[in-house]
């Protein structure tokens, strides 16, 4: 189901419980524009994001800790994104090699491809994947 199709049904659900149409709910304490607010921070069902850097990118999948990776991304200077790394431009993937972790680094061609191996496998000890 789409996202705002979602949030729209948790906002008319909300409000009805309260009694109240006009986007605040008083009586709960708690004002339908703020749950607006909230859940377009992070989309309902969002297990999957990217950290992108001049010349990297790093994707996760399957998340559970969202919050915690939007900061540390926005804390290393990186551009946080809800989907995965594009490939445009990629010249590689680096896989980390445990198996709990589903974590990839992109490297993009303002690096060799040589050097990019050479990362993947000396510094990330991880599994080198073409594109």
């Amino acid at each position: 189901m789409n996202n705002l199709l979602k949030l729209s049904i948790l906002i008319f659900l909300l409000n009805l419980s309260c009694g109240n149409p006009c986007g605040t709910c008083p009586k709960n304490g708690i004002p339908a524009v703020l749950i607006f607010s909230l859940a377009s921070e992070t989309p309902i069902e969002a297990t999957n994001s990217s950290c992108k850097f001049s010349n990297y990118c790093i994707e996760k999948n399957n998340l559970t800790n969202d919050n915690l990776t939007k900061n540390l991304c926005r804390f290393t200077k990186g551009e946080y994104n809800y989907n995965f790394c594009s490939n445009v431009n990629a010249i590689g993937k680096c896989k980390l090699d445990d198996e709990n972790l589903a974590i990839k680094k992109v490297y993009y061609n303002n690096i060799t491809k040589a050097a990019a191996i050479n990362d993947c496998n000396s510094n990330i000890k991880g599994n080198w994947i073409e594109i």
